[in-house]
């Protein structure tokens, strides 16, 4: 989602790796956001990401959609509860995408 964020600017993407985990200066992560899924066997690596920028200030924002499984997001198309998991991470996304970089 970062990558997204970014629009295509791969060079001050790269200054994010995907996990935190690999980031020696977790601190300096942007405000971040996990979407998780109740049938999901990486749900509990998912919330370990989260907390790990959560302990060190940066803002997170956990969403938790119980009925999807790990894919879910692209299932959005075939299934009503995959597109609405889709928009709320999406949107919330969005919320977060303007102060990436600052």
């Amino acid at each position: 989602m970062v990558r997204l964020a970014f629009e295509g600017d791969w060079e001050r993407a790269a200054a994010f790796p995907a996990s935190a985990s690999a980031h020696d200066r977790v601190e300096l992560s942007p405000p971040t956001v996990v979407a998780g899924a109740g049938y999901d066997p990486t749900a509990p690596a998912a919330e370990a990401y989260a907390a790990l920028p959560a302990q060190q200030g940066v803002p997170v924002q956990v969403l938790h959609f119980p009925t999807m499984f790990h894919p879910f997001l692209g299932f959005a198309p075939a299934s009503p509860d995959a597109a609405g998991a889709f928009t709320a991470t999406c949107m919330a996304a969005g919320r977060v995408a303007p102060h990436i970089g600052r």
